[in-house]
């Protein structure tokens, strides 16, 4: 077994979605935490700040994911690895353009 058969959580069926989906709402937590006031309630800035550095970690975790999870498919154009990719890609964009 070599390379990606040996990560045993690439090869699940669900994987691509879970992905797909942590990158949506990584999008959504840096659109938001980036284009409103959330220190405006202390719980939501608190809130904000805890998730900060796990949403730093996942943001450069679901790219390499997803470049594996395309590799494993061939570079499918219909699979969600691809449209994660993507949408990570956006993600950074908006947090260097902001």
């Amino acid at each position: 077994m070599t390379g990606i058969k040996r990560i045993a959580f690439l090869n699940h069926p669900l994987t691509g979605k879970i992905i797909f989906i942590l990158s949506i709402i990584l999008f959504i937590y840096w659109y938001v935490g980036l284009h409103t006031n959330v220190y405006q309630f202390a719980v939501l800035g608190a809130f904000y700040e805890l998730l900060s550095l796990p949403m730093l970690g996942l943001l450069i975790i679901v790219p390499v994911i997803s470049i594996l999870l395309m590799t494993k498919e061939k570079l499918n154009l219909r699979s969600l690895p691809l449209y994660s990719l993507l949408l990570s890609i956006a993600t950074i964009v908006v947090i260097t353009m902001s």
